[in-house]
């Protein structure tokens, strides 16, 4: 890092920032992250209301996530940029910009660190600023903030490391929280009644790559062991609601030989999904955004991961999460043997 002049390093330069923004009115988070990366900075943004309480609290996410906020009840508004099916073009970005300018924000955090978000949030011109800098940082984006806060890589999951950064700020905390409303109502729009609850399985055979999910007859094989073993359990699959995984789900519902009891193929919106997950008794799948929702409704979960190497950021970490990581290099998730999942299972759900 070569301009190290704005960078909170400090107790002095902690305590001058928060002595600057105590009485901001209008926060914007601007992170711009898909399911997972959202999920993952929930805590960070709890931890940020409750240092800001008098502040309205904006967030600006993906596109297709932003519908998650209708539970968040505390975070005044989620605004939605275009990531997904495809970039925001030019004159898509110039007019996200605009609208935030015209929403005057006091205070900008990033978290984030990606060049398109930091420019971003160098055009957006709130008052007061505040970047994630690391070891991997390249020296001009030092520049686009007012602060910059200095947080190397960590072998953490993302939401401390993001709620880390926050304390770098001066920002105070004692409990992690992800502090997300689901109500029975919600659950109600699954089409789900309330005695299923607790009753079913729900898995997620699918993810964004081929290479990171179980193949047809792998979850075929599955689906046998657990027809076998707890009968008294119903399975529930979903996936997202984009072309290749509707035709996916198409193609595997076809191949099964047990079918699951329910699928809802990219017909979940993100608070259903969420009341879904919430009442399952154990989900499964593979390196997805509904592991992390799992995660953070404490949801008994087995998934299969591909090493992540020295990273466990997306690991979940919770007690109830038993997780296959597959050590050797591969192609595909073939070295995923069944019966290792089955063991997995079985000391969740004894």
């Amino acid at each position: 890092m070569k301009n190290t002049s704005n960078l909170i390093h400090t107790k002095t330069d902690r305590a001058n920032f928060a002595l600057e923004t105590k009485d901001v009115k209008k926060i914007m988070v601007l992170d711009l992250g898909f399911l997972g990366d959202t999920i993952h900075l929930l805590p960070a943004l709890w931890v940020i209301h409750q240092n800001y309480p008098q502040a309205e609290l904006h967030i600006a996410v993906s596109n297709q996530v932003s519908s998650l906020f209708k539970s968040i009840p505390w975070v005044k508004k989620a605004w939605s940029y275009m990531r997904y099916p495809r970039h925001a073009s030019v004159k898509e970005n110039i007019r996200f910009i605009l609208e935030m300018r015209r929403e005057k924000f006091d205070l900008l955090i990033n978290l984030n660190g990606s060049d398109r978000s930091c420019f971003l949030s160098y055009f957006i011109h709130a008052k007061y600023s505040v970047g994630r800098v690391s070891e991997n940082t390249r020296p001009f984006r030092n520049y686009l903030f007012y602060k910059t806060i200095y947080y190397p890589t960590k072998n953490k999951p993302a939401y401390m490391q993001r709620c880390e950064m926050l304390k770098e700020m001066g920002l105070k905390f004692q409990k992690l929280e992800f502090n997300i409303e689901v109500t029975h109502d919600d659950f109600k729009t699954t089409g789900l009644l309330h005695q299923d609850k607790y009753q079913y399985i729900h898995m997620s055979p699918f993810t964004s790559s081929d290479t990171k999910e179980l193949s047809i007859k792998q979850i075929n094989e599955l689906m046998l062991a657990l027809s076998r073993k707890y009968q008294n359990k119903k399975i529930i699959f979903s996936c997202a609601p984009n072309q290749r995984e509707t035709e996916k789900m198409k193609k595997l519902i076809a191949f099964l030989e047990v079918k699951p009891w329910k699928v809802f193929a990219g017909s979940l919106d993100l608070t259903s999904l969420v009341a879904l997950i919430k009442y399952a008794s154990l989900h499964l799948s593979g390196d997805t955004g509904t592991v992390h929702i799992a995660r953070m409704m404490h949801i008994p979960t087995v998934a299969w991961f591909r090493d992540p190497g020295n990273s466990k950021a997306w690991i979940p970490d919770h007690k109830k999460s038993n997780v296959l990581i597959l050590k050797k290099a591969s192609e595909n998730m073939d070295q995923v043997h069944i019966k290792d999942v089955i063991k997995k299972i079985d000391t969740l759900l004894r």
